[in-house]
């Protein structure tokens, strides 16, 4: 009786009866993460199916970070997108750690929001540990939390790009230090948040906040030893890039992709592409801000389209969208969104 109740309870996992490997391997979701349940995702979609423009970064030679080797291969998820944002990662237990900074020619969306740590390569960061303007940092001490740390800040919408490493603590239970640029030996950044493994999902509201320590927020700041040797200078050295991995354009351009209820046509998962009303951005003369809608937009010639289609976001005054994150249809980036 007991081996029939494990065996439906298995079968009812929504990947289990359409592929051998199973992941993740356990649900760790909590009531505060963002996007759709994940009891409830259809068997055969992975949510990020429709956001194509998330791209893992892959060696020189085309294969796949070391920790993501083996997530990559044919035994598991077969494909290097899936497997980057949704492990497992190899870091033997040791835990992960990963930085979204602002990438340039995508909205950063709700990253702004919650700025969280300093790269120690400045004075401001190694001078004031709350110094926290070069984006957002978190990880954890325990491998198998990485998918839903991915899935929630995914939907979140903290875009831009993301660098993942090995190694949350600088030394295990027995005093060893570990062979990977861990978080907590404060050469890294001087802060950064921890999620949590989580065991009953139906009592846990938010992994990411209430932690006890020592998992727990790092909070020790960068270190003054390392101020001579990296000031204004990168902080991740090139003999660790074994143990690390990026995913460009990271994040949920808009919506949270569930929109495949009801029929079951291809392309339902598509949100209809089309301009938006309101005014964006076009320039500023003489101290007065220019805005337009898309309708004048697409009454003008190909070669103006393109140019105003171009403007970046980061070029418009807070508040103002630009051409191209408005006017999806006339701009044609419908694929951005």
């Amino acid at each position: 009786m007991q081996v029939t109740s494990i065996l439906v309870l298995l079968l009812s996992h929504p990947f289990v009866s359409a592929q051998k490997f199973v992941w993740p391997e356990k649900n760790q979701q909590c009531a505060d993460d963002a996007g759709p349940p994940y009891l409830d995702d259809k068997p055969g979609k992975k949510y990020h199916d429709v956001y194509p423009k998330v791209s893992p970064v892959l060696l020189p030679d085309g294969s796949c970070a070391d920790p993501l080797k083996e997530a990559c291969g044919a035994e598991m998820h077969g494909d290097a997108k899936t497997a980057y944002l949704e492990g497992p990662v190899s870091c033997n237990n040791e835990g992960w750690y990963c930085r979204i900074t602002e990438q340039e020619g995508w909205r950063p969306m709700n990253l702004k929001g919650d700025l969280n740590f300093g790269h120690c390569n400045s004075t401001a960061s190694f001078d004031d540990d709350a110094t926290d303007a070069d984006g957002h940092c978190h990880g954890s001490s325990v491998d198998n939390t990485y998918y839903w740390w991915i899935r929630d800040h995914f939907f979140r919408q903290y875009n831009g790009k993301l660098r993942c490493c090995c190694g949350w603590f600088e030394k295990d239970e027995d005093g060893k230090k570990t062979v990977f640029d861990a978080i907590t030996s404060g050469r890294i950044g001087n802060g950064c948040d921890y999620r949590r493994e989580v065991f009953v999902p139906d009592k846990c509201r938010d992994a990411n906040e209430d932690n006890t320590p020592p998992y727990d927020r790092y909070t020790g700041g960068c270190k003054k030893k390392f101020k001579k040797t990296q000031l204004n200078k990168p902080v991740d050295l090139p003999k660790f890039d074994n143990t690390c991995w990026e995913i460009q354009y990271f994040g949920a351009a808009e919506g949270t992709g569930n929109d495949d209820e009801g029929d079951d046509d291809e392309g339902d998962d598509y949100e209809e592409c089309e301009d938006e009303k309101g005014k964006f951005f076009l320039k500023k003369k003489k101290g007065k801000i220019k805005a337009k809608s898309c309708d004048w937009l697409n009454k003008k010639s190909k070669k103006k389209i393109k140019k105003y289609c171009s403007i970046d976001y980061e070029k418009a005054p807070e508040g103002y969208d630009v051409a191209n994150t408005l006017c999806w249809e006339t701009c044609k980036t419908c694929d951005e969104r």
